[in-house]
């Protein structure tokens, strides 16, 4: 499904105790026509998500070397997932999200501080990785004083752009 940007979905019963759905049929239709029955489908997906994640890996890696301060865009429940799977997690300074409930308290796993977005041009992080990628463009256009004052954005998922 579309959810978050694409999602799959699941349900596991015994084999002809449920009839076959029409949405099922279309997904099945779909996963085929993707190239999902493809036995190489699933080693390109594994080599292209670890050429992402040595790219962002050593530019993080680099840029706080070199001193630069590097938060975090979006205090969703996968963040911290995410930032392990860069393994990355250690070299966060904050985390910026516009809900009010999760402002002022502390990202669950690493314990970032929650700030609000409204204060992303006070702190200016050097980076901003964006963690809420499907929703890039949105920050990108809501934050074009960041920017203009010399920070830069950076897309981790689906692709590493430095914005």
């Amino acid at each position: 499904n579309d959810y978050q940007g694409g999602s799959v979905l699941g349900a596991v019963a015994r084999a002809g105790q449920h009839p076959k759905s029409k949405n099922l049929n279309n997904a099945l239709r779909l996963e085929h026509n993707l190239g999902f029955s493809n036995p190489n489908y699933f080693s390109n997906f594994k080599r292209k998500l670890t050429q992402l994640t040595d790219s962002v890996k050593s530019s993080v890696k680099n840029w706080k070397s070199d001193g630069a301060t590097i938060a975090a865009y979006g205090a969703a429940r996968s963040t911290p997932t995410l930032l392990s799977l860069f393994e990355i997690e250690d070299m966060i300074d904050c985390v910026f999200d516009n809900h009010f409930q999760k402002q002022g308290k502390f990202m669950g796993g690493f314990g970032f501080p929650v700030l609000n977005t409204k204060m992303l041009t006070e702190v200016m992080p050097d980076y901003t990785l964006v963690t809420a990628w499907s929703h890039l463009d949105v920050i990108v256009d809501q934050n074009k004083e960041y920017l203009g004052k010399g920070g830069k954005f950076v897309s981790i998922c689906p692709e590493f752009i430095v914005i």
